[in-house]
């Protein structure tokens, strides 16, 4: 049976093929290379896997595809190319640096180590393997040598977009938000963020501002809008009129939030605005450090008509209400963000020992594909699932507010019941999000947010056990709660 197309015949099988074939497989290379460099990686791997069949197997060859295949969500393929090149080129610096990024997709994070750390014994002075070195030991929370070594990139690369923004995220996590925020402004030019609206008005920047119009634009994930919204108000008693964009899913609840003036989907025109500010330099422009983190509650609220409609709905649901968020949704056409997402994202079936609480009622709060594994939960564990009938967040906020309890994976729902001023506690994959610091399980954010951090790369079980061990002991100590009429 021939070889698949996404999978090459061996390197022994290859090399024994004739002249010709290697030019047909040098041809495919050159073509492969060419896509790579206009960032296609998906259109270049079937060449590179062509070349490599055809008997063109060269370090660079075996070194490339790799990259490709781990940029295309394929890092055990890539591992076994990249070990391959550096069998035939062992002081190939590159391709020890890009096997240690792929052995971090994969969880292999010693191990990764070690490939960066080679990488940069045999050439330390190449830009970028202080980067790939950075951002694995970002993933193993050693955020402080991970700042040292992305500041050796900096020297390297000054104007290296990518590492200023890995290193703002160091920053971030060790709680040094003043810098952290600064560098966080050069994730424009990274690539991970458009800025949509520079060209269309002035950014603000602080001064004064006497009544014309700020358009806060929402330019991240839902729960990056959720999460930055609290600076509207702030804006406005800066004196500021508040025009927000954002995603048609949080128009209605955007609508409550204090201080906007008027809030536009990114569906619509954009509106006239005298200055615009993307809602993740807020901090950076009003100065926000550790100390002054604007964490007052609720700033975020549900439609009192809808919360009632919802407490009627849940009524025949007694005892302690506690929601359920056990994955995220990727952004098919970001890479680095389905990487999160695996990362961040639980089966139900992990979940178990949630099962049976005496007094607690769990409610899905999911959405998306996930939630079919309702179809088929682990053994005893039963769930209400009231999502069919939840259109946008401020649906959600009002069945929120008639739980007693959000538990969830690090997601928007968890922005949201922490804007709500709901407990919420959050499961934070092992390499965490910056916003969630480092070595503690509350959150300067979120007063009511309690974290259960995953000990290990790739395992949930301690992080879940824990929670349900605290579960059982909040659901003893709060099994007397009456809630309103």
């Amino acid at each position: 049976m021939p070889a698949r197309a996404d999978q090459p015949t061996t390197v022994e099988t290859c090399n024994g093929a004739g002249g010709a074939a290697r030019a047909v497989g040098e041809a495919a290379y050159r073509r492969g290379l060419a896509l790579h460099a206009t960032g296609n990686p998906g259109a270049a791997v079937p060449h590179y896997l062509r070349a490599l069949a055809a008997g063109f197997v060269t370090p660079e060859c075996l070194n490339n595809a790799g990259c490709a295949l781990r940029d295309t969500g394929r890092p055990e393929n890539a591992v076994d190319l990249l070990q391959e090149c550096l069998r035939r080129a062992p002081r190939h610096a590159g391709a020890h640096s890009n096997l240690g990024n792929a052995q971090k997709d994969l969880g292999r994070l010693d191990e990764a180590e070690r490939s960066c750390r080679a990488a940069l014994a045999i050439a330390p002075d190449r830009p970028g393997l202080h980067f790939n070195l950075g951002a694995v030991l970002q993933a193993l929370e050693r955020d402080r040598e991970a700042a040292v070594a992305y500041r050796a990139e900096l020297a390297l690369d000054p104007d290296n977009a990518r590492a200023h923004y890995n290193l703002a995220e160091a920053c971030l996590r060790l709680g040094r938000l003043d810098e952290g925020f600064c560098e966080m402004e050069w994730r424009f030019r990274s690539g991970r963020v458009k800025d949509p609206l520079a060209q269309r008005c002035p950014r603000w920047s602080g001064e004064p501002l006497a009544g014309r119009t700020v358009l806060l634009d929402c330019e991240q994930g839902l729960g990056d809008a959720l999460h930055f919204v609290r600076y509207a108000p702030l804006i406005a008693q800066r004196g500021g009129r508040v025009v927000i964009r954002v995603y048609p899913a949080l128009e209605r609840l955007m609508r409550r939030v204090a201080g906007i003036a008027a809030v536009v989907p990114t569906t619509a025109a954009l509106p006239a605005a005298d200055l615009y500010l993307p809602m993740l330099s807020a901090p950076h422009v009003l100065g926000t450090t550790l100390d002054t983190v604007p964490a007052e509650m609720p700033y975020l609220t549900a439609d009192p008509d809808d919360v009632r409609a919802w407490r009627e709905r849940l009524a025949p649901h007694d005892g302690l209400r506690v929601g359920l968020v056990w994955a995220g949704a990727p952004r098919q056409n970001d890479p680095d963000a389905q990487r999160i997402d695996k990362r961040r994202s639980i089966g139900l079936a992990a979940f178990a020992t949630l099962a049976g609480i005496p007094g607690v009622t769990l409610v899905s709060l999911q959405k998306g594909p996930p939630a079919a594994q309702l179809e088929s939960p682990p053994p005893g564990l039963v769930l209400i699932d009231p999502m069919g009938d939840v259109g946008d967040f401020a649906d959600t906020a009002a069945l929120i507010e008639n739980l007693d309890l959000v538990v969830s994976v690090d997601t928007s729902v968890a922005h949201l019941a922490g804007g709500l001023g709901k407990p919420v506690w959050i499961l934070s994959r092992f390499d965490g999000c910056w916003r969630w610091l480092i070595d503690r399980d509350d959150s300067p954010w979120y007063p009511t947010a309690r974290l259960f951090r995953q000990q290990r790369s790739e395992d949930w079980s301690g992080a879940v056990g824990r929670l349900a061990a605290a579960l059982r002991v909040w659901a003893q100590a709060n099994r007397d709660v009456r809630r309103p009429a």
